[in-house]
């Protein structure tokens, strides 16, 4: 009896245990993900910041530190055709670095490890409004976000991807949760960094949004961008900060090396058509979001994650970093269009084997010379083609969804008995 009344006086704080308890998991998982940052960055930190599928230009630490270093000598930056980070990225890692690089390594593992917590809430969002859609998802990005070797490798090497994730995660949650006004100002500071977020501003169209108010988001996003231009351009006393950064993505005048799509072809075009094919690629990315905008009216959150998912593909000077956020947001939708989706089990051998492939390649082209070019862009080519089928297959589910409500409420009518359309 005694037992039994003791076993009774534990049920109301049982019943917290498992929120306290999966708490407590995650902190202690937080702290075994930053010691494992720490220890790559200890051994491995010269083998990493060589890798090509982890560091390009505008994401490049080393590089932003031959920066700093040229502007403490009091060396007009923008007037070197290898800068091209925008004076916003300056600012912050300059204050960050003062104190010396375990600084900016901690900075970038307090970065990741938000980025993890934020895809978490983000789930947590999405099933709190529909409920058991998003079960189990959210420590489930947590845990794997953490423990990518992608996200371990990229913030040991102190990476701006990590920012440029952190930005992304933020944009997700405020989105998903419903915080727009929030989510207008992330977005401005992310497209005055990198450009090629603007498309996400799209995603406001398809919302049941008086005029007034989305005239309201729409301008505080644009008055975000304007503000920060105007300080880079007050501080810099000129506008060669525009060519160097954002002309600089736009024009794809980085032709190094990297996981992206475009660089194998801006070598081996001749220079007289490539005026025409920059203007071809940007105004097909431009493009693209105004019909998945007019027909993807049904679901924001997917529409964010296929428009998420575009400026990953066609971003000019990407890591696979970049894409991680993506990937992880991607099991909402698996369980949301679950028995819908085609290709899941292609797409992720695909990314597994081409991100294990990248390095073979790469040492068989520029160590080796047992390979060429070919062969490393061919498999960069074949990773962003699997991404490319995520945005088909995720386009595919939601349109399939829709027609099978159509046809079984219309077959439920008109036939008096329940249809699926398979």
């Amino acid at each position: 009896m005694k037992r039994k009344a003791a076993k009774a006086n534990k049920d109301p704080e049982s019943e917290k245990d498992p929120h306290l308890r999966e708490s407590l998991n995650d902190v202690r998982f937080a702290v075994f993900a930053i010691l494992l940052r720490f220890l790559f960055s200890s051994y491995l930190y010269d083998w990493a910041r060589e890798r090509v599928e982890l560091v390009t230009p505008v994401f490049s630490y080393e590089q932003l530190l031959d920066d700093l270093e040229m502007k403490k000598d009091g060396l007009p930056l923008y007037t070197f055709p290898h800068f091209h980070n925008a004076p916003m990225m300056m600012w912050i890692y300059s204050s960050v670095s003062y104190f010396g690089k375990h600084s900016v390594l901690a900075f970038s593992c307090l970065l990741d490890v938000s980025v993890a917590w934020l895809l978490k809430w983000t789930a947590d969002a999405v099933k709190s409004k529909k409920e058991g859609e998003a079960a189990g998802c959210g420590r489930w990005l947590f845990r794997t976000y953490l423990f990518n070797p992608i996200t371990i490798a990229s913030c040991a090497i102190c990476s701006l991807s990590t920012l440029y994730n952190f930005l992304a995660a933020l944009s997700a949650y405020l989105f998903f949760s419903g915080c727009l006004m929030g989510y207008v100002v992330v977005l401005g500071i992310w497209t005055s960094w990198t450009v090629y977020p603007a498309i996400l501003f799209n995603i406001l169209f398809v919302l049941d949004l008086p005029k007034r108010q989305l005239g309201i988001y729409l301008g505080v996003g644009l008055a975000v961008v304007t503000a920060i231009s105007s300080v880079h351009f007050w501080s810099q006393g000129s506008l060669e900060f525009l060519d160097s950064s954002y002309f600089y993505m736009l024009t794809f005048k980085d032709i190094t090396p990297n996981v992206g799509l475009y660089w194998y072809f801006f070598v081996q075009v001749f220079d007289h058509f490539r005026e025409f094919y920059v203007l071809t690629f940007m105004t097909f990315y431009w493009f693209v979001p105004v019909p998945l905008t007019m027909s993807i009216r049904g679901d924001p959150h997917l529409l964010f994650w296929l428009f998420l998912l575009l400026s990953s593909v066609f971003f000019p000077s990407p890591t696979l970093n970049t894409a991680t956020v993506v990937f992880s947001l991607w099991p909402i939708f698996l369980k949301r269009y679950g028995e819908y989706w085609r290709y899941t089990l292609l797409i992720v051998a695909t990314i597994v084997t081409c991100v294990t492939l990248m390095p073979v390649m790469w040492h068989m082209w520029m160590v080796s010379s047992s390979g060429n070019a070919n062969f490393y862009f061919g498999v960069t080519l074949t990773y962003n083609i699997a991404m490319i089928y995520m945005v088909i297959d995720g386009t595919f589910v939601y349109f399939r969804d829709q027609t099978n409500d159509y046809f079984k409420d219309w077959k439920s009518r008109h036939m008096g008995f329940a249809y699926a359309f398979h």
